[in-house]
């Protein structure tokens, strides 16, 4: 089979793909769903319930990402910040206040509480650029936005033995453009608290991304940071998620141009990754940025293990019948998207 008949039969495999085996994501999504719907229904007790196990028993995807986070993206979907109309807020709140009445020692419930009030902040603020908002909405924004924090700080005692505590406070943080100290000072007592809860270094991504006033070799300081603070074991396995996000998140396919990542540590990372949490998810991340870091041995070595692609994790169609044929056909030194 010449190369052209065989890249029209892996694009034709490709396209057939759409009923492909990508668990992790469906499974993400089941997650966000059901406490959204939960939500809505006012089905706390059962809220309740999953963000026990989620918090204790059953955390983890399997490709290591925390269930939490998920629960809590769903839960936040219930608020949605296109909504200005102050009617729906105020029904918002009343089914959180609700929920935090029926379980008042709930970290979830008080959670939901500031997510709110977060959202309620942008919802009048909009999700453009700061030259894009009315001189009139920057002190409502302001204000909702200093409510989440306090709230947060008043019910520290009980809400932040929910690792979620930290996540949107780094957040926030982010939004009212903390000090880099202030910044830091939070997140190092989130990672010495749950110093597997992913999305605390994940936050710190968006601080140090470029939109928010921070550059390439920031995000390489607190990555490396990150490795001096972590046990051995998961050192390099951290700086690999950190920019893991900080690809799909900030720099997109440009991380090995843009950024300072350093692919030898990232690489490593990913094969301390698989080792723990060998999913095909995972796999198949690390065949792509071994494509994007035009690392050939690497990348064949992954992409010949794969049987179906998950189109979620190469971002589009292009990218892996990019890699895989340049692979097949060994002409092209440059495999990257570009």
């Amino acid at each position: 089979m010449n190369g052209i008949m065989r890249s029209l039969l892996a694009l034709v495999l490709l396209f057939a793909a759409t009923s492909i085996r990508a668990d992790e994501l469906t499974d993400r999504h089941a997650v966000t769903r059901q406490a959204t719907e939960l939500f809505e229904k006012q089905d706390f007790a059962t809220l309740e319930r999953l963000g026990e196990r989620y918090r204790t028993t059953d955390q983890r995807f399997g490709s290591g990402v925390w269930k939490l986070s998920t629960y809590y993206a769903g839960i936040s979907r219930a608020f949605s910040i296109t909504n200005r109309d102050p009617a729906y807020w105020a029904g918002r709140e009343k089914i959180v206040r609700t929920w935090i009445e029926r379980h008042p020692k709930s970290p979830a419930a008080h959670l939901a509480m500031a997510r709110m009030l977060s959202s309620h902040a942008w919802s009048i603020r909009g999700s453009g650029y700061a030259n894009t908002v009315k001189d009139q909405d920057w002190a409502p924004f302001n204000t909702y936005q200093q409510q989440a924090i306090d709230y947060l700080q008043q019910h520290k005692a009980v809400v932040s033995t929910d690792p979620y505590w930290y996540e949107l406070m780094e957040h926030l943080a982010i939004e009212r453009s903390w000090p880099l100290e202030q910044f830091i000072a939070l997140h190092d007592e989130g990672i010495k608290r749950f110093p597997g809860y992913y999305p605390l270094y994940f936050a710190a991504v968006r601080y140090f991304a470029p939109k928010w006033g921070g550059d390439a070799q920031g995000l390489e300081i607190y990555a490396r940071r990150v490795m001096a603070l972590a046990p051995p074991r998961d050192q390099y396995m951290l700086y690999a998620r950190i920019y893991w996000v900080a690809s799909q998140d900030e720099y997109g396919k440009r991380l090995f141009i843009d950024s300072a990542v350093d692919w030898p540590s990232m690489k490593r990372g990913f094969e301390d990754i698989l080792a723990r949490y060998p999913d095909e998810w995972n796999q198949q991340a690390f065949a792509y940025f071994a494509c994007q870091a035009n690392d050939r041995e690497t990348a064949r070595g992954l992409v010949t293990k794969i049987q179906e692609p998950i189109l979620a994790v190469w971002r589009d169609t292009a990218d892996y019948y990019r890699c895989s044929f340049a692979l097949d056909e060994d002409t092209n030194p440059h495999l990257g998207a570009r």
